[in-house]
């Protein structure tokens, strides 16, 4: 393995979230759902702990086979599997991916899809009905505050590691989160 064991630099790491955040489900399909997004935005990481091309590809086409959670959520499981592949746990990593991905989708579905755009979209809408125009302010900040938060998970995820699933399992503060929602 041409690996260059070296640590990740800021700039992979924001650039890495950052098309984990824009691009997870632009490339959606049936057959791998968000794992072309997943392999998309490993690119930076890969490139920086890798120096060997066919090595590269082998660990994109790795990261590019299926995955499908809540695109909100995904931040904090992408933040751990790349601190992961920082340390060259790859299994782990693959094993963590796999086995985070319902309780993810799970959890990011109840917030976003149950306890935030309802409520919000009712109250826009009666504003709606007078006429006000605060109404787009009500449908919209909420997915914008949820989209923001990908960034904060992201760097949550990626300090905590493989220890990102004692909180989902309900050890932490996933589970406080779960418990006040």
């Amino acid at each position: 393995m041409a690996r260059t064991n070296k640590k990740l630099s800021a700039k992979a790491l924001k650039s890495a979230c950052n098309r984990h955040a824009i691009v997870l489900q632009w490339c959606w399909n049936y057959e791998k759902m968000q794992g072309s997004g997943w392999g998309y935005a490993m690119v930076p990481v890969v490139k920086e702990l890798y120096d060997d091309t066919a090595e590269q590809c082998r660990e994109l086409e790795r990261h590019s086979q299926f995955f499908n959670t809540n695109p909100f959520a995904s931040a904090l499981e992408f933040g751990a599997c790349v601190a992961l592949e920082e340390a060259y746990e790859t299994e782990m990593s693959d094993s963590l991916k796999s086995a985070l991905m319902g309780p993810l989708a799970g959890i990011g579905d109840t917030i976003q899809a149950v306890l935030v755009t309802p409520p919000f979209n009712i109250i826009a809408a009666g504003l709606a009905a007078e006429g006000s125009w605060a109404s787009i302010l009500f449908s919209t900040v909420p997915v914008l505050v949820l989209f923001l938060l990908r960034w904060p998970l992201f760097n949550y995820g990626y300090k905590q590691g493989v220890n990102v699933i004692n909180d989902v399992a309900g050890a932490g503060t996933l589970d406080k989160l779960q418990t006040g929602a």
